[in-house]
């Protein structure tokens, strides 16, 4: 059990080369574009930040994601972020 009362399942997030990332247990997918990724995983709210992203497998089904492009950056949100400019913005919806 994580701090905040959230239960992790088996989650796994690979990045290769900051050009593809993999992520399984998927839930949801919120929001994407093409500089972010935000989604719901089994360990709590996720985003992906870099440019020219696309998503090449969504099968929440088996809560499997892959995209592909410049990754900068991946960070969890608890849902607690005030509203703020940049990478925190995509939590504070």
């Amino acid at each position: 059990m994580l701090e905040n009362n959230i239960e992790c399942k088996n989650h796994i997030i690979t990045i290769d080369c900051r050009k593809q990332i993999s992520i399984s247990g998927v839930t949801d997918v919120i929001e994407f574009d093409e500089g972010s990724i935000v989604l719901n995983t089994e360990g709590g709210k996720l985003l992906v930040e870099g440019s020219t992203l696309q998503i090449t497998t969504l099968d929440v089904e088996s809560g499997k994601l892959c995209a592909t492009g410049k990754i900068d950056a991946i960070m969890y949100s608890d849902g607690n972020e005030k509203k703020s400019r940049g990478l925190l913005s995509h939590f504070a919806k």
